[in-house]
């Protein structure tokens, strides 16, 4: 199965938005939460460049 979690508001909601590398602590509980499962993330970050970031950690894409 494929997540698609919009990972500003997911950050937001877990109170983690403010906090200093927050998308790699969001990246890191995603990755561990996912772990066992056998499906694909994909945590979408709200960004100015339109061009953007692509990363791929295992079963996790950052974009």
């Amino acid at each position: 199965m494929l997540y698609i979690i919009d990972a500003n508001n997911l950050a937001g909601k877990l109170k983690m938005l403010g906090e200093e590398n927050f998308d790699k602590k969001l990246r890191d509980l995603i990755k561990e939460y996912f772990k066992k499962k056998k499906s694909l993330v994909i945590l979408v970050f709200d960004s100015s460049d339109p061009m953007g970031d692509k990363i791929t950690d295992g079963n996790i894409t950052l974009v």
